[in-house]
């Protein structure tokens, strides 16, 4: 990971570059599948595309920042990484391209094999990505709690 540039100075939102994903075909779906970092692994997560100029990227910052934060504490083996698609010295715009991102913010969830997925949260606050979330991991495990968000607490069943 890099320094973090992304949001808030103490962010635990990871600044991912282009060189932490690979790829693998998937034969039977006919489909390339992209797959996060190794230290990423046994982790759930989301992966944000998007470029520092967007402002529904902005948007999400502090949402995604708080969970980051949050998710963590409460036992929740989970992470947040950011890609800035801008960065064409590292090869993110590529990244990007090959992925076929065509807009900002674009977000991706990981399951625990690092395999990135379609993410697509009814709304960009806390409360939105959390349901997503939650929807995400229970298709890999029924049996996983899923976190609120509620009068500025996070609560996870």
């Amino acid at each position: 990971m890099t320094d973090n540039k992304y949001g808030h100075k103490n962010s635990k939102v990871y600044e991912c570059m282009a060189k932490h994903f690979t790829s693998r075909f998937d034969s039977k779906n006919n489909e390339k599948i992209f797959i996060t970092a190794p230290q990423f692994k046994d982790k759930y997560g989301i992966v944000k595309f998007y470029a520092p100029w967007c402002g529904h990227c902005s948007d999400m910052v502090d949402s995604l920042e708080y969970l980051a934060n949050e998710l963590p504490n409460m036992g929740k083996p989970f992470y947040i990484a950011a890609v800035n698609c801008t960065n064409k010295s590292v090869g993110n715009d590529l990244l990007a391209s090959k992925m076929g991102i065509r807009g900002f913010p674009t977000l991706f969830f990981a399951n625990l094999e690092g395999e990135l997925e379609s993410f697509n949260p009814q709304s960009r606050s806390i409360e939105g990505i959390l349901a997503e979330i939650c929807d995400c991991t229970k298709k890999y495990n029924s049996n996983n709690t899923c976190c609120s968000y509620s009068n500025n607490k996070l609560e996870c069943n």
